[in-house]
């Protein structure tokens, strides 16, 4: 994934939506870095961009969203977005350093031999971009979120907040501020309760936690330990697409 400028992702992206195709992505890049110029261009061009599959794998977050939440005002997002990240804390958390912790994520096919977009919290930042914009209609990029890695925590951290019954959580949120006059976007470990629902999205899972003003507040994990899932989600955009719903 490209998060510099989105790479031929982005260009062949953009040459199918100026030719009115109908475009279904599991790449992040494009979306997180021209969310607004890419719905402009299906808008013009009468073409479509469907992309379930570019947040959360499997889990549907992107169509209930978009769908079944139609209605309400999404105030604030939180989640934990990257499972690599989530596996190697959890590991952690379980005794092992960061670097065996990585190794043994890298071993079971979750962590890339460069890893440095999910370390970082890259990846999961441009997921919480792509949900901002979708859910929320707010106009961001990536570069408009805070990101703070996981590259830091330490085991005397871990070890710390295991004594108070608490986990740490490479954690992505968005949020309005300033009485819903703008928004905020951040990713960063942060310390939650540890029975709490996402303190208890572990290992491979992922979670989110959507809160409305009139929809309550809605929680969904997923525990996706290979890529059927995300290629299900692709399969269903496909879909439709094809149906036009």
């Amino acid at each position: 994934v490209n998060l510099s400028n989105g790479g031929s992702a982005m260009e062949f992206t953009r040459i199918a939506l100026c030719r009115g195709k109908k475009v279904v992505l599991a790449n992040k890049g494009p979306l997180a870095l021209d969310f607004s110029g890419l719905q402009k261009l299906c808008y013009t061009h009468h073409s479509s961009i469907r992309y379930s599959a570019t947040v959360c794998g499997g889990l549907p977050v992107v169509n209930v969203g978009t769908r079944d939440l139609s209605a309400v005002t999404i105030l604030k997002i939180e989640g934990i977005f990257n499972s690599t990240t989530n596996y190697i804390l959890s590991s952690m958390a379980r005794g092992m350093s960061f670097q065996d912790a990585l190794a043994d994520a890298q071993s079971v096919g979750i962590a890339e031999a460069d890893p440095s977009v999910d370390i970082e919290g890259w990846d999961a930042a441009a997921k919480l971009v792509i949900l901002a914009n979708a859910l929320c209609h707010w106009p961001c990029t990536i570069s408009d979120c805070h990101v703070t890695g996981i590259q830091s925590v330490s085991a005397e951290q871990l070890r710390a907040a295991s004594a108070n019954n608490q986990v740490v959580k490479l954690i992505a949120t968005a949020a309005t501020v300033d009485n819903g006059r703008t928004f905020s976007l951040s990713v960063q470990p942060i310390l939650i309760a540890k029975h709490s629902f996402l303190g208890e999205v572990d290992d491979m899972e992922m979670g989110i936690i959507l809160h409305t003003d009139i929809n309550g507040i809605i929680s969904m994990k997923i525990d996706e330990r290979d890529p059927v899932p995300t290629a299900a989600a692709v399969l269903r955009d496909v879909i439709a697409s094809v149906k036009q719903i």
